[in-house]
């Protein structure tokens, strides 16, 4: 998916945890260039400068932080969360954003965003529409929860939110979901693999 260059999109919306990313570039190709995480009353912010700030304290000095739930060395950091592995290696221009899950449904709630509805624990991929000015066409859902057919270029608009901290959006939002029906049943069945990247090498988007 590429979006639009200076919107901000949902990239992983589950129970607890809101993932949104800012997207710059341009003529058809975007790349993520700022990175909001909201897990519960936290919020890590990460720029492609290497820019780390935590509940808006700016930090600089290598570590873990939030009792090991962000981790920075150097331009490379790493969130974690009960469910969720996510490393974030950035450069001056855009930064590479790597999404992993061993089980998606462990809190009975399937995640959403343009990552998030890939690990749906089907163990089926969703193959869309590939390459410069591709918008999930064949890939992702649209606001009304149906598979877009490929060379669709509107329903990628339903994943635009207000800025990096946004957990209130209208849409495929699963922050404040506290189960659901689908989840329950893959969690009960089997644990679902939910392992995937977010994005491709060089951080742009397909």
């Amino acid at each position: 998916v590429q979006g639009e260059a200076g919107k901000t999109y949902n990239l992983l919306s589950d129970k607890g945890i809101q993932v949104n990313g800012t997207f710059g570039g341009g003529n058809g190709v975007t790349v993520i260039k700022d990175l909001g995480i909201t897990r519960g009353n936290d919020f890590i912010q990460v720029g492609t400068s290497g820019a780390l700030s935590i509940n808006d304290q700016k930090i600089d000095k290598d570590g873990e932080y939030l009792d090991g739930a962000v981790t920075k060395k150097g331009n490379v950091i790493k969130f974690k969360s009960d469910e969720y592995a996510i490393d974030i290696k950035t450069n001056s221009s855009f930064m590479n954003v790597d999404f992993d899950s061993d089980n998606v449904v462990a809190d009975r709630v399937l995640p959403h965003g343009l990552w998030g509805q890939t690990a749906d624990g089907d163990g089926e991929a969703r193959n869309g529409d590939r390459g410069r000015g591709a918008q999930g066409g064949g890939a992702i859902e649209d606001a009304n929860g149906n598979i877009t057919e490929k060379g669709d270029k509107e329903a990628v608009k339903s994943y635009e939110v207000d800025g990096l901290r946004d957990t209130n959006f209208a849409s495929h939002n699963k922050f404040n979901t506290v189960v659901d029906a689908e989840a329950e049943k893959l969690a009960t069945e089997a644990p679902a693999e939910g392992a995937a990247e977010a994005a491709p090498a060089e951080g742009t988007k397909e």
